[in-house]
C-alpha cells in the first residue's frame, strides 16, 4: 500500500458511462451511482490489477492489502463515473499498471455488488454500492469507455 510520501501517477478517466446499456446488457443510473458514492463519504477506494474474487454475488468481494496497487477518489461528471487514479509507482506492479494505462491496453474498471432488474430486456441495476477498481484488460471492458482527459 502506497504511502504518503511515495511517488504516484495520476489518470483521471471515466470508468463507467451512466445510464447506457454496457456490453454486460447492464444500465447502471446516474441516481444509482450517486448513492453509492454518497455511502462512501468522499473516501477513496482501492484499486488493484485484475478483478477480485467474489465470495458469493451479493456479498463484498475480497481485496488483501497486498493487492492495493492506489486509491482512487470518484465523482460523477458528464453522465460518467470519473475516477482519479493514484497509482504507486514504486512497485512492479504499479509500474506495469501505469504502462498500461499510458498505453490505453489497460483499463480501469469499477466492481461492487447491485441488485439487477430485467426491464425491457436490460438488467437495471439498483442497491449498488462499490468497493474499488480494478485495472484489467481493454477487451474485457463492459463499457466502451470514451476517452477522458487525463491528468496524468
Amino acid at each position: 500500500m502506497a504511502s504518503e510520501n511515495e511517488e504516484v501517477n495520476v489518470y483521471t478517466r471515466c470508468v463507467m458511462p451512466l445510464d447506457v446499456v454496457n456490453r454486460n446488457n447492464r444500465k447502471y443510473s446516474e441516481e444509482v451511482v450517486q448513492t453509492a458514492l454518497n455511502g462512501l463519504n468522499g473516501q477513496p477506494v482501492p484499486v488493484r490489477l485484475g478483478m477480485p474474487r467474489e465470495r458469493r454475488p451479493e456479498e463484498a468481494p475480497e481485496i488483501h492489502l497486498d493487492d492495493i496497487q492506489g486509491f482512487a477518489y470518484l465523482s460523477i461528471k458528464d453522465h460518467c463515473l470519473v475516477s482519479e487514479l493514484r497509482i504507486q509507482k514504486a512497485t512492479d506492479i504499479g509500474k506495469f499498471i501505469c504502462k498500461g494505462l499510458d498505453d490505453k491496453t489497460l483499463v480501469p474498471a469499477p466492481f461492487g455488488t447491485g441488485n439487477a432488474k430485467p426491464i425491457d430486456g436490460v438488467n437495471e441495476i439498483s442497491d449498488f454500492s462499490l468497493y474499488g477498481i480494478g485495472i484489467i484488460d481493454r477487451q474485457r471492458s463492459a463499457w466502451e469507455t470514451p476517452d477522458m482527459p487525463t491528468g496524468k
